[in-house]
């Protein structure tokens, strides 16, 4: 660790990467299509960032969570650069995705977990755990209707839970 990264207690590190995730909220990605072109350098897909309008034209929900994950110390270096910005990798392992981390039930659910929902066939979006209730599932995330935003899902898009601590 170099004298200039950040030390972050354990206990600590899911309250950081929360304060990291919302300090972008509103980020816009007609607006903002440099720092969208971030969220997919740190997720090591730069050649998207090479194609006219990207940040319209590429889902970018995948590459913001795995942007905020590398930004809070969790490092993901074992994903393929294909798979950092699909929002189907953030599936735990044992649901049969890429996520190295324990899956979790809704009702055990913490903010900041990593959730991935469905959103058509074959089609998903991940975002960070907000909270639910008895029909939605509140989800914080980037390209959530083209900007970062919590929005709110119909509990059955729910794919899985992965706990943030175990990541």
């Amino acid at each position: 660790m170099s004298k200039f990264e950040l030390f972050i207690l354990p206990d600590q590190s899911r309250k950081y990467f929360n304060h990291i995730v919302k300090s972008y909220l509103g980020t816009y990605e007609v607006t903002n299509p440099e720092l969208i072109g971030l969220f997919f350098r740190d997720a090591r897909n730069t050649w998207i960032t090479r194609q006219f309008n990207f940040a319209e034209r590429f889902a970018w929900c995948a590459g913001f969570v795995y942007s905020m994950l590398k930004k809070s110390g969790k490092n993901l270096k074992y994903f393929p650069p294909a798979e950092c910005v699909r929002a189907k990798s953030y599936i735990p392992e044992s649901e049969g995705g890429l996520l190295k981390a324990k899956n979790v039930r809704l009702d055990t659910a913490k903010e900041g977990d990593i959730i991935v929902l469905k959103r058509g066939k074959n089609k998903y979006h991940v975002g960070t755990f907000v909270d639910y209730d008895n029909e939605f599932i509140f989800v914080r995330g980037g390209n959530q209707n083209n900007r970062v935003k919590v929005s709110k899902y119909p509990l059955e898009r729910l794919v899985s839970i992965a706990d943030y601590d175990t990541i």
